[in-house]
């Protein structure tokens, strides 16, 4: 077995990942700056580094599942990976994750942040638009909450192909939010990375109906400033702010109508209270 170390910044982790996991990667080891990436064979490890050479008597691809946990996040749902046979915990459901064949493995802060905010704004009957699917995570997590139809779409086939496996969304497509019917969804969810999201600003107020709400994660504190001012420049007004070490989510709505009768707008836990909650 050949392991290769490669430097890793929070904002890029994701992608190398999926990239990783695309080259034939056979585990994963992730440590605060860097990931150590296992490989079958020597020709395989160099695409990403120098590597070195493991004894192949331990079992590394083991070594690499012990490191993705099952995990709780937010009130309701239970994270495990393909491999896990531990039993979901009462209460809660369960989203099967796959890491690194698509970016949103729900580890991740901001996907964390984006499930904890569909759980309060997500109500029985909801229309969901996913923009940016990924890994499709978020959009299962949207039926499992009871969404009656959830839409989506991504501009990376193979994040459509990933997401589609789930079988939760009613449309699924590769293309961009400006393919979504205006007035159709109560809730639009995007966590797709600060620059790209505020692109999608005024897409996503577009596709709010009357009193809908859109979640956007993806971006850390100090890229806050420009998402906010995509937002407001969108015609768009923030009623809920949220953040994990150091990642945040704002919900906004349509500055004319404000929250509105927004789903479960009294439920809205402080950024706080949502930043130190389990992950």
């Amino acid at each position: 077995m050949w392991s290769v170390e490669i430097a890793a910044p929070a904002e890029e982790r994701e992608a190398l990942v999926a990239e990783l996991w695309d080259r034939g990667c056979a585990g994963i080891v992730e440590k605060d700056a860097t990931v150590e990436a296992f490989f079958e064979r020597e020709e395989e490890a160099r695409q990403f580094g120098i590597p070195a050479y493991h004894d192949p008597a331990r079992d590394w691809v083991q070594v690499s599942r012990d490191c993705w946990a099952p995990l709780a996040v937010g009130e309701r749902f239970y994270l495990a990976p393909e491999w896990c046979e531990e039993p979901t915990p009462e209460g809660r459901m369960r989203l099967e994750m796959h890491p690194g064949l698509a970016c949103g493995s729900g580890w991740h802060e901001a996907t964390q942040l984006c499930l904890e905010a569909l759980e309060c704004y997500v109500r029985a009957g909801a229309r969901v638009a996913d923009i940016g699917v990924g890994s499709g995570i978020l959009s299962q997590g949207a039926a499992l909450l009871g969404a009656r139809v959830v839409v989506a779409c991504d501009t990376d086939m193979e994040a459509v192909r990933i997401a589609r496996a789930r079988r939760t969304a009613a449309l699924l497509f590769c293309g961009s939010a400006d393919g979504l019917r205006g007035g159709s969804a109560d809730v639009a969810v995007s966590n797709i990375g600060g620059v790209a999201a505020a692109g999608v600003a005024a897409e996503s107020l577009r596709c709010l109906a009357e009193g809908g709400v859109a979640l956007v994660s993806g971006f850390e504190t100090h890229e806050e400033g420009g998402m906010r001012e995509a937002i407001v420049a969108a015609g768009g007004v923030i009623v809920d702010r949220r953040e994990k070490r150091g990642w945040v989510l704002l919900v906004y709505a349509r500055a004319e109508g404000g929250a509105g009768n927004g789903p479960r707008a009294s439920s809205k836990r402080t950024a706080s209270s949502s930043s130190s909650s389990s992950s």
